[in-house]
């Protein structure tokens, strides 16, 4: 009760850190969050200790490890956009940037003399040979992928057979599925197709593109995270603070010009993040939910 304790993390038996933590007493419990990059190319093991108590009995239970396996290759990630787009070469850049992340790139150009669409690929070159017609050919192809993100498709862009294998890769393969854009929330767009029933949220259809910015052309259209996703992994733009009072970086950005306007959330989805919508309601806009496997 009331000691302060020193609470050591080590990384395959070399000390890190050294924390001084208070303990309250009353067998209150307390939670120390530590940050670690572990080795991508050898596993890693963890140790946390904490001193010996004045007078206590038991200390052998003073230590814990975590063993940390080696990640193994990147994961593979196949982006399909239905036109090149402002947020294009940003989404791209920053996904290039994760070196856990193998990234595949596939954007609708327009179409040849033939009237056939045309497509701009970029990625690996055992992959790319497949994605020529603009995705991939056999589900074997597409479940390479760990996760596929459409960016602004509208629903004649993919077949119905390239619709199954995409429902497939999630409900199936166990795949992860990001769909952005506006376009992709429009009254053609992907999300009104079969693919609609894997996601978190409905598509609104017609009028759905960009209402957001009616609501609010002068002073945009301001982010603000939900309970959730102020935890969310997905939505940490930095390394957590200890600080309670520290102000979240998302409350620094700009307001965007405009949101697609997406329908009701579905039981089970998760919200993390809203805008206003048309009428100045709030309206989500980052949802996720689990499907399929």
């Amino acid at each position: 009760a009331r000691e302060t304790v020193d609470v050591r993390l080590l990384e395959n038996g070399r000390p890190l850190e050294v924390r001084q933590v208070r303990l309250p007493g009353n067998s209150q419990q307390v939670r120390e969050r530590f940050r670690v990059a572990p080795s991508r190319s050898a596993a890693t093991v963890y140790t946390v200790e904490v001193g010996e108590g004045s007078g206590e009995l038991t200390p052998g239970n003073n230590r814990g490890t975590v063993f940390v396996p080696a990640p193994g290759q990147p994961h593979a990630v196949l982006i399909l956009e239905g036109a090149p787009g402002f947020e294009h070469s940003f989404l791209t850049r920053t996904l290039a940037r994760d070196t856990g992340l193998d990234v595949d790139v596939v954007v609708r150009k327009g179409r040849n003399e033939q009237g056939g669409a045309t497509y701009y690929v970029q990625g690996a070159a055992s992959r790319t040979g497949a994605l020529v017609d603009g995705f991939p050919r056999t589900r074997d192809e597409l479940f390479r992928y760990q996760a596929v993100v459409l960016g602004n498709v509208e629903a004649d862009q993919l077949s119905r057979t390239q619709l199954e294998m995409l429902l497939a890769f999630v409900e199936q393969r166990g795949g992860g599925l990001a769909i952005i854009g506006a376009r992709s929330f429009g009254e053609r767009g992907i999300t009104a197709t079969d693919l609609g029933r894997v996601l978190p949220v409905e598509s609104r259809g017609a009028g759905a593109v960009n209402a957001a910015a009616a609501a609010s052309s002068r002073q945009g259209t301001r982010i603000d995270l939900t309970t959730s996703g102020q935890q969310h992994p997905v939505m940490q733009l930095v390394p957590p603070s200890a600080d309670a009072t520290a102000v979240s970086p998302w409350s620094a950005l700009p307001s965007l010009a405009a949101a697609a306007a997406v329908g009701r959330t579905r039981p089970g989805a998760e919200v993390l993040a809203m805008v206003s919508g048309p009428a100045g309601e709030p309206q989500p806009l980052v949802a996720v939910q689990r499907a399929g496997r």
